[in-house]
């Protein structure tokens, strides 16, 4: 059975709110795929030398920024804006908090 005819049976079964979830993490991941361009054999010691060269320049938001730039804006309109408080909801799928 492939991945694909398993995923499928899954999707099949589970419930409204993880399939939302789950298509936001497809598309995410897509999104991502589509933007990122495969770097040269020998260049991931020469990128992560220039990464170190940054960082010490470089401020935290400014890496995640150009993270997200590339994220379709329909996508980050549905992520949650209560992650970190609502945290065990969303990993484990606990009920939310009040």
């Amino acid at each position: 059975m492939t991945a694909k005819e398993r995923l499928l049976r899954e999707v099949e079964q589970a419930p409204e709110e993880l399939l939302e979830e789950v298509l936001n993490f497809l598309l995410f991941t897509k999104s991502k795929q589509a933007t990122e361009q495969p770097l040269p054999h020998n260049s991931a010691v020469q990128t992560a030398h220039e990464a170190k060269e940054t960082n010490s320049t470089s401020l935290i938001w400014d890496s995640f920024s150009s993270f997200t730039e590339n994220i379709p804006e329909d996508v980050l309109d549905q992520l949650p804006t209560d992650g970190a408080e609502q945290h065990d909801h969303y990993i484990y799928g606990t009920p939310k908090r009040p």
